[in-house]
């Protein structure tokens, strides 16, 4: 799936060609080949370029994985996006690890080509029967050229080939279609006469499956379809939620947030506008004025000093105003110092990421804090950490169990699963989690070892929550996230007995 122009409609197309098979039982793999010369996603600039999604294997990758994961009832893996720039650093790597070089130079059309067939070529060890490969920017830049030809290198006795095209001009001067089944065109003029994506794919997507999979098209279910539009549809009941975060300008920033919010609000049929607040601007000064109208707050992610005060203030606001808040990852943090510095009486509380030497460091590295532990504690810990700290530097990376406490919100929303994704190198420092806890802060998820709080609420707050891990990134198109769920209908509740009592009076 490709176009000439860089645009959102080949990952919709793949996300509709996916999400309707995995409907009928079939599995497909996906894998988004992107033209970037980056090499590692997750530290590339949200405001730029939005998020990094994180699979449950620890890769760090394009958003538009997350689109295809929301879109299945099962895990994408880190091998499912290979940048052009981690391409070309693994054949450069391999070049300068190689005992016996066997070619004199590295080329494009060699060995860079190849590489990228093999790597297409290694989803064939698994079972599935369908690859749905989507050529990320625009496939008139190089990077994209050079995917083409590794597309149009593959074998097709050995597999049958479906190519789709956004304006199909340049994409049909750019690969061999002597032995392609099937060319799809979606162009300008198709556009205008009002003809859906769907429409168009459909007759394809039958053929595909009665021609290749030998499938009687009577079972195939062709009505299902992710392209829909939920989210513009207004219902009666209405909330406003605030993110306040660093990236506002480029909400793609928060993109599996969003979806996950959205989501949850549709199945409850209420409908959600958000208030974008940056961060670095927020103050006591002029906090009230930016959050007295929102019915929920959610504290996201983030890296970097800038903001963050910004953010504390908003958590500050929250609690004391009795406002739903999710904070989530950096959120968490936040939520610790902020409790810490506020209601604990510890002035100056802060990360070990901002200020190495505060007086209290409450949040600190995660390889210090497991340093720190003592007797079975730590080797229990250690040990769980050894192979995450060694492959990820010092990160918890992926899906990790998590141990929710009974009797607390996150029992009820992530007993089903225990596993959830973790993306962060700081965390709790457990030698102030007593003061913490005896001023009213609930541990309300532990890590795998039962050492390291990964989650809090308080008492007296309707809703007061915020998770070490990313809720988000295993959130579902079809079926919305308990936590998700649980927010936007307590602050529906909420301003529902607000209005009633406005009323009364």
């Amino acid at each position: 799936i490709s176009s000439d122009i860089q645009s959102s409609n080949k990952t919709a197309i793949s996300a509709y060609i996916a999400s309707l098979l995995d409907f009928n039982k079939i599995k497909i793999h996906y894998l988004k080949l992107n033209p970037a010369l980056s090499v590692q996603l997750g530290l590339l600039a949200p405001q730029a370029v939005g998020e990094a999604f994180i699979t449950f294997d620890g890769g760090q990758l394009d958003k538009d994985v997350g689109i295809l994961e929301r879109s299945l009832s099962y895990p994408l893996s880190k091998k499912s996006c290979l940048t052009l720039g981690q391409a070309i650093d693994t054949i450069n790597v391999s070049e300068a690890n190689s005992k016996d070089c066997c070619f004199e130079f590295l080329s494009m059309d060699d060995h860079l080509v190849q590489y990228i067939v093999n790597h297409i070529k290694s989803f064939s060890e698994e079972s599935e029967d369908i690859m749905v490969i989507e050529i990320g920017g625009s496939i008139t830049e190089l990077g994209g050229q050079a995917f083409c030809k590794a597309v149009s290198k593959l074998e097709p006795r050995s597999c049958h080939h479906i190519f789709v095209g956004d304006n199909k001009q340049n994409f049909f001067n750019s690969i061999n279609s002597a032995d392609l089944d099937l060319f799809i065109q979606f162009d300008d003029q198709q556009r205008q006469r009002g003809m859906h994506i769907e429409d168009l794919i459909l007759t394809q997507i039958n053929q595909l499956i009665s021609k290749q999979l030998k499938v009687k098209m009577a079972q195939v279910n062709l009505e299902h379809t992710c392209l829909h539009s939920p989210f513009n549809q207004k219902f009666t009941k209405q909330i406003q939620v605030a993110i306040v975060g660093r990236y506002i300008q480029n909400p793609a920033a928060y993109m599996s947030i969003l979806d996950a919010l959205y989501t949850a609000a549709q199945f409850n049929q209420i409908s959600i506008s958000l208030k974008f607040i940056q961060s670095l601007y927020l103050n006591e000064n002029n906090v009230d004025e930016n959050l007295k109208d929102v019915d929920a707050i959610i504290i996201p992610g983030g890296f970097g000093q800038c903001g963050l005060e910004g953010k504390i203030t908003a958590i500050k606001y929250a609690r004391t105003k009795k406002i739903p808040m999710l904070g989530i990852c950096l959120g968490f943090q936040l939520t610790i110092i902020e409790f810490a510095r506020n209601v604990c009486g510890m002035t100056g509380a802060n990360t070990t990421e901002i200020d190495p030497n505060c007086e209290y460091p409450v949040i600190d590295k995660l390889h210090e804090i497991i340093c720190g532990l003592t007797g079975e504690c730590a080797q229990s810990q250690k040990k769980f950490q050894e192979i995450s700290y060694n492959k990820y530097f010092g990160m918890n990376l992926g899906d990790c169990v998590i141990n929710p406490i009974k009797g607390t919100i996150a029992a009820e929303c992530f007993n089903e699963d225990k596993k959830e994704r973790h993306w962060h190198s700081y965390a709790v420092n457990m030698k102030f989690w007593q003061k913490l806890a005896e001023k009213g802060l609930i541990a309300a998820v532990w890590d795998q070892t039962n050492n390291i709080v990964v989650g809090v609420e308080i008492k007296d707050h309707p809703f007061f929550v915020a998770y070490q891990f990313h809720p988000e990134f295993k959130s579902d198109y079809g079926q919305p996230r308990k936590i998700f769920e649980q927010f936007v209908t307590t602050a529906h509740n909420l301003l529902d007995k607000k209005s009633k009592n406005t009323n009364k009076q």
